[in-house]
């Protein structure tokens, strides 16, 4: 059986790092309108190991095909919600998502409460690969949702998985 030395420079290279890697969120507070699939513009990134997270979505780069994993939260204020759903998108299409209703049929959350969701996945992706946020709400009254800026209250994050 072989034995193979990890040195030093093979772990400050990153040739055994969870990369690429990015934390990134939205500053300021920002409403969604109502009855519309909106993407989450993030604006400010925490860390960005790659330089793959551009134009509002993670890109896979070059040499970085494998399995990753993904997380998203998202707190909002809203009266009179029916229906809000957190959705990640590869290549523009639904890959995960998580559907939060405010009770049985026909009841509405009726105060202007703080609601916080997350939903994460891990998928294959290939190079050119590309990841998304977005945010879907239906309200009872029609209006807007307002939701929560801050690295805080929401958050967009991933990582390829070492295998």
């Amino acid at each position: 059986m072989a034995i193979t030395k990890i040195i030093a420079d093979s772990i400050t290279s990153g040739a055994i790092a969870n990369t690429p890697a990015f934390s990134v969120y939205k500053a300021d507070n920002f409403d969604i309108s109502d009855v519309t699939s909106t993407k989450v513009l993030f604006d400010t990134e925490t860390y960005d190991t790659n330089s793959a997270f551009a134009s509002n979505k993670f890109t896979v780069p070059s040499g970085q095909d494998g399995k990753y994993f993904f997380y998203t939260r998202v707190r909002f204020q809203k009266g009179g919600v029916s229906e809000y759903n957190i959705q990640f998108k590869k290549n523009n299409g639904v890959v995960a998502q998580r559907y939060v209703y405010s009770g049985s049929v026909g009841t509405t959350i009726a105060t202007m409460d703080y609601f916080s969701y997350d939903v994460s996945c891990s998928l294959d992706l290939s190079v050119g690969d590309y990841m998304e946020v977005f945010l879907y709400m239906n309200s009872t009254d029609g209006g807007a949702c307002t939701v929560n800026g801050g690295s805080v209250h929401n958050e967009f994050t991933g990582y390829k998985i070492l295998t």
